[in-house]
């Protein structure tokens, strides 16, 4: 949706279609990064973005860092991991083990490099464009999202 959004704001400006190319792949970039903090936000209990914490475990979601604590775990682990979701993964005990775990396996620091791949990926993007408040003010949005209140 974002790079839909993006590219279509490069083509009411006139742009060329190397630049609506570049402003839609900056949108999907960009666009995962914030999609990666918000699912970060979800294993931390203390974050000060408003949003409360261990919902997408609760909601059975298969995000970013649940994905790569699944990958990072024994087999056995993963099975114990995806029952106690499966069976009881609306108990605060169950999403605490749960974040725990995550802490423990770099679950969470895997998400922030992969958070900064995507922020770098969508910066470069805009190499494209030319300089401008507008692009000033779209880099600023960018890094403000991924930097938002943990």
């Amino acid at each position: 949706m974002i790079g839909s959004c993006c590219a279509i704001g490069a083509v009411s400006t006139g742009a060329d279609a190397d630049q609506v190319e570049a402003m839609r792949k900056f949108g999907i970039l960009a666009g995962t990064a914030f999609q990666i903090r918000d699912d970060v936000f979800d294993y931390q209990p203390d974050n000060k973005s408003g949003k409360g914490y261990g919902n997408d475990i609760r909601e059975h979601k298969m995000t970013l860092p649940l994905i790569h604590l699944l990958k990072e775990s024994s087999a056995f682990e993963r099975t114990m991991i995806i029952n106690n979701i499966r069976l009881s993964g609306k108990r605060k005990n169950t999403i605490k083990e749960i974040i725990k775990k995550a802490y423990e396996k770099n679950s969470l620091q895997y998400c922030e490099e992969k958070m900064q791949y995507f922020v770098q990926q969508a910066d470069n993007q805009l190499n494209i464009i030319n300089d401008s408040e507008a692009k000033n003010a779209l880099k600023e949005l960018m890094y403000y999202c991924i930097k938002r209140e943990i």
